[in-house]
């Protein structure tokens, strides 16, 4: 019960994010979508342990175009998986705010408990 309540609430967290960097093609709404319910997936079918890992690789399934999808869990919205920026994993994110001053993690945490 306690594995499923995990990754129910951990893979709704995960969220597919603009990386402008990486390259010039814009990912749609659609394919966004599609790739955060693939990593869901993965995780319901393989475990935290694979999504995590597949997630982290800068050359995954899960980095396309100029986007890519990102782990956080819990309310203090700690990262579990990052391709680009390995150093944020383990860090609380609660506290970071968009240029509107929004609580930008909380928010992406909220959504994925609801």
């Amino acid at each position: 019960m306690l594995r499923k309540k995990v990754v129910a609430y951990v893979t709704l967290a995960l969220v597919a994010f603009s990386a402008q960097s990486v390259l010039a093609e814009n990912a749609t709404r659609e394919e966004s979508q599609a790739k955060v319910q693939a990593a869901v997936k993965m995780a319901t079918d393989s475990g935290m342990d694979a999504v995590v890992a597949e997630i982290a690789k800068k050359d995954g399934q899960f980095v396309w175009k100029d986007s890519y999808v990102f782990a956080i869990a819990g309310d203090e919205a700690v990262t579990l998986a990052h391709p680009f920026k390995p150093k944020l994993v383990g860090k609380n994110l609660a506290h970071v705010k968009d240029i509107n001053g929004v609580l930008l993690f909380s928010e992406f945490a909220n959504i994925g408990k609801s």
